[in-house]
């Protein structure tokens, strides 16, 4: 294996996470390539986690603590993470989430010699010991240069964020790929807040990879997705703010993607990813209607489904090539602006098919 000695930075927002933080923190440190700076943000923890990140940093002198001072949420977090960076290479993890030992030294091994911008790599769904589920990779080259990557992998990789399949790659997490120190400084790239934009990371993604010269895959399952804690997933009371800004952050992609230099394909990927995330929105809705009262349940989901821009995108889009017959019956509906029949039949499927649907979340 190619033999480096670049610097990569660690950029590890921590928030409430001590419950898998020493998980995380030995996958970081026992890292196979040796050549690392951890640089962890504790963004005002209420839990052990500060105390976790001090006992680690006082253990490793690769690792550096920063301690905010207010909890500013997830990107402000990692921009502080940036202005501690002194690596040639910089990553973002997830503190719930850990890594294969080999992820560092493996992406040093091809991102190096072929000088890219950024080198991308395969997940797997952790839902608990002896419950791993690798995303299925299909790769036929890995190596894109130039406009190959915004007309050939950003359109599969947006598609991936929906679908999970193509290259396997996602689209919207950061945590996925490496960037080059160099390629971030020439880019000006920050992260907007996720209390501004919903899929921060899209976000960031769509104005960043439109900027990239060169980037490689490595074909292998490296990233271990943290899905054991399901409360997180389906307890949390639903709000159309959320919604807000998931429509402000697809608008605004269909208003930048020919400047940018985004093939029109790109903007009914943007459609049919809109569509799909507003259903899970749906679903999420009406997976947790009891903790609503029967008039605002009904108005919110209402406010959804009679969207003007979701009713375009979903216009747009082929319902029966894409969705369950079920999925199908409430988007026929939706379209004939039938909006007590298709909450009533969001209720009904719900109820019917519970797991089924909450299965929607670990995608």
């Amino acid at each position: 294996m190619e033999k480096t000695d670049k610097l990569v930075s660690i950029v590890l927002p921590v928030y409430n996470t001590s419950q898998y933080l020493n998980r995380c923190l030995d996958s970081l440190v026992n890292q196979t390539y040796k050549n690392i700076e951890l640089i962890i943000v504790d963004d005002k923890s209420t839990d052990d986690s500060p105390q976790i990140c001090d006992a680690w940093q006082e253990k490793d002198s690769r690792i550096k603590v920063v301690h905010k001072e207010k909890n500013e949420g997830l990107s402000a977090a990692r921009n502080t993470g940036m202005k501690h960076v002194t690596g040639d290479y910089v990553a973002f993890f997830d503190s719930d989430d850990f890594v294969d030992k080999t992820l560092v030294e493996k992406v040093m091994a091809k991102m190096v010699p072929e000088n890219a911008d950024i080198a991308w790599y395969g997940l797997n769904f952790y839902f608990g010991e002896g419950r791993i589920f690798p995303m299925v990779m299909h790769v036929e080259k890995d190596v894109f240069v130039g406009r190959e990557i915004q007309d050939e992998l950003f359109p599969d990789i947006l598609e991936a964020s929906r679908k999970g399949k193509i290259r396997g790659l996602c689209g919207p997490p950061v945590w996925i790929y490496i960037l080059s120190m160099d390629f971030v400084r020439s880019s000006d790239s920050k992260f907007e807040s996720e209390r501004k934009w919903y899929l921060e990371d899209l976000q960031y993604n769509f104005h960043m990879y439109s900027k990239l010269k060169k980037a490689v895959i490595i074909p292998e399952n490296l990233y271990y997705y943290n899905l054991t804690n399901t409360e997180s997933l389906t307890a949390r009371k639903f709000s159309l703010d959320k919604f807000i800004k998931l429509r402000m952050l697809i608008q605004s992609m269909f208003e930048k993607r020919e400047e940018l230099g985004y093939i029109p394909e790109v903007d009914l990927l943007s459609q049919d990813l809109f569509v799909s995330l507003t259903i899970r929105e749906i679903v999420q809705l009406a997976v947790n209607r009891s903790v609503y009262e029967e008039e605002e349940f009904k108005i919110m989901l209402e406010h959804i489904i009679s969207d003007e821009l979701f009713y375009k995108c979903l216009t747009a889009q082929d319902i029966n090539a894409n969705w369950s017959e079920q999925i199908q019956h409430i988007l026929n509906l939706v379209i004939a602006k039938k909006y007590d029949e298709s909450i009533d039949a969001v209720v009904k499927i719900v109820n019917e098919n519970k797991a089924i649907m909450l299965g929607l979340f670990a995608q």
